[in-house]
This record gives structure tokens, C-alpha cells and sequence, in this order.
């Protein structure tokens, strides 16, 4: 199984390095490139700690320090997750001059198809970590708890992406966790509740597709 979330990893670090190349063309054309390559770093991070979370849990007896060690991973994981469904968002930034059909300034396009690509890639990576993390509670709690844990994380992507887009905040704001909790409770209203519930069903939408694709034909395999 680890061999599989090797090679897996490698193509997905090795797509985003590319990625990074595409964008650095990119941002000399278009002046937006460097802002996706860093976005989709973070989208990345995500995946790392789970590979990490993984490795560390797969022994079958859980000593203290071990427990402690995938708390800790796994924390930093859920941290870091929204990251990668939150590059949906970016589509905002495309800008087609008012058109409903696109304008025929082809740089417009290339910035479209640059965020597309950076989409599709951090939706690659974030769907992988959740899927390696649910295996962990699969194997620990059963199956239940597993879809459980997907649901409520979810849940969670959807406050993180909403605190994000809308109240600046990032990952490392958690070290200011007073002024977190302050701003995003006062914030809290109609708008914000439909925001969060709309991008926890994409997220979990996102997942279910993934896991019928790829881990359902990996299993069959």
C-alpha cells in the first residue's frame, strides 16, 4: 500500500514542480503566475503530512509517543487541508471583460487555463490526503467512523475556506487564536452559514467523486 502512496506522491510533487514552471511563464505574460504557484504549495502541504500520518500509524500497536505523533501530524494536516479545496476560489481572479462567452484577448484564456490546471492539481492532492487520513480511522474505529470523519472534515474546509476568502485569515493565524475566534464568530451570519455549507458539499462531492474513480478502480485492480 505505502509503494502506491509513493508513487502516487511523486507524480503529484512532480506535476506541481511543472506547475511551478508553467507559472513563473505566466506570471512574465500575465502578471499572475506567482500567487497560484504559492497557493498550490500550500495545497500541497497537505498531502505530505497525511503520507506522514500514515507511515507513523501504520504499525499495529499505538505506543504514547506514536499517539501523540499522529495527533500532532494529523493536526497540522487538518490545518493545512482547506488549502486545497479553497483553490477553487481562485476562479474569482479570472477577469473576461463582462464577457458571458470570453473576451479574445488570449492572455485572459491563458490565465483560465493556468488557475484550471492549478485546480485540478490541488484537488488531486487534498482528495489523496483525506483519503489516506479516513484509512486511518478506518482502520483504528471501522468504516462508519471513517465516513463520519470525512463528513466533519469537510464540515471544517468550509469555515477554513470562508475565513479565508472572506476574513484574510491563514494557516499560521491559529497561533493568534483569541483574534481567530473573535472575528470569525462576529462574522457569522446568513451568508456566511449557506458559504460554509456550499463549499462543505463541494468538498465532500469532490472526495466521493475521487473515491469512486480512483480508489474504487484502484481496489479492483
Amino acid at each position: 500500500m505505502y509503494k502506491l502512496i509513493n508513487k502516487f506522491s511523486v507524480k503529484v510533487f512532480l506535476c506541481c514542480f511543472g506547475y511551478v514552471m508553467f507559472s513563473g511563464f505566466v506570471q512574465f505574460f500575465v502578471g499572475s503566475g506567482l500567487f497560484m504557484a504559492w497557493n498550490l504549495f500550500l495545497a500541497a502541504l497537505p498531502m505530505l503530512f497525511a503520507m506522514i500520518t500514515y507511515k507513523i500509524a501504520e504499525a499495529e500497536q499505538w505506543t504514547a509517543v506514536r499517539i501523540i505523533l499522529i495527533l500532532f501530524c494529523g493536526g497540522v494536516w487538518l490545518l493545512l487541508f482547506p488549502n486545497s479545496p479553497y483553490m477553487v476560489t481562485d476562479l474569482i481572479h479570472v477577469d473576461m471583460n463582462g464577457s458571458n462567452h470570453g473576451g479574445q484577448d488570449i492572455l485572459q484564456w491563458l490565465d483560465l487555463v493556468h488557475i484550471g490546471i492549478g485546480l485540478i492539481l490541488s484537488t488531486l492532492a487534498g482528495m489523496y490526503s483525506l483519503y489516506l487520513m479516513r484509512k486511518i480511522v478506518d482502520k483504528k474505529f471501522g468504516k462508519i467512523l471513517g465516513w463520519i470523519f470525512c463528513v466533519i472534515v469537510c464540515g471544517l474546509t468550509g469555515f477554513g475556506i470562508y475565513i479565508g476568502r472572506f476574513l484574510r485569515f491563514n494557516s499560521w493565524d491559529i497561533f493568534n487564536p483569541v483574534r481567530l475566534i473573535s472575528v470569525s464568530f462576529k462574522s457569522l451570519d446568513v451568508f456566511a452559514f449557506e458559504y460554509i455549507l456550499l463549499i462543505a458539499f463541494y468538498t465532500l462531492c469532490i472526495y466521493l467523486i475521487f473515491h469512486v474513480f480512483f480508489v474504487k478502480e484502484k481496489n479492483a485492480d
